[in-house]
């Protein structure tokens, strides 16, 4: 068999495609970040009223992804206030992954979304967690992107 006729297989996606898998995913972050504010302001409705002229919201992730998501922000950025007429802004926070850990656990960062380098973290994120006494696992399920619910007033 000839060997230009073979069909490579690919362990990871053509990078275009994990662009825009990130935009997507921050385009669902500021979603819920809208939502959670619009919420707590108790409008309903249709219409732009109780709605904010800016929201920021910070993505903790990993040096791996630090020079594609630095480059894709400011045209998210751009993007939603062109859609939505909402200024947003990400502020974005690098770190390695054990150190990300960390910041969580000792609450000096409290990120809306965090991003580690690989989902072993996630476990042993929640298991510290729970061990710190600090109530029920802080990460759900194991997807590389965990978006923080809103702290809403009781």
């Amino acid at each position: 068999m000839d060997r230009r006729n073979k069909r490579r297989l690919r362990l990871f996606p053509k990078q275009g495609y994990i662009m825009l898998l990130i935009g997507i995913l921050l385009g669902f972050m500021v979603f819920l970040a809208v939502s959670a504010i619009t919420t707590q302001t108790g409008s309903g409705g249709a219409g732009t009223e109780g709605l904010p002229s800016s929201i920021s919201f910070t993505f903790l992730y990993t040096s791996e992804k630090d020079g594609w998501i630095k480059d894709v922000t400011p045209a998210f950025e751009q993007w939603f206030f062109e859609r939505f007429g909402i200024k947003v802004h990400v502020e974005l926070i690098v770190t390695g992954s054990h150190d990300s850990v960390n910041l969580i656990l000792q609450e000096s960062s409290q990120p809306t979304a965090w991003s580690p380098a690989s989902s072993i973290w996630i476990p042993y994120l929640n298991q510290k967690w729970t061990d710190l006494g600090k109530g029920q696992e802080i990460a759900q399920d194991l997807s590389l992107i965990h978006i923080s619910e809103p702290t809403r007033p009781y």
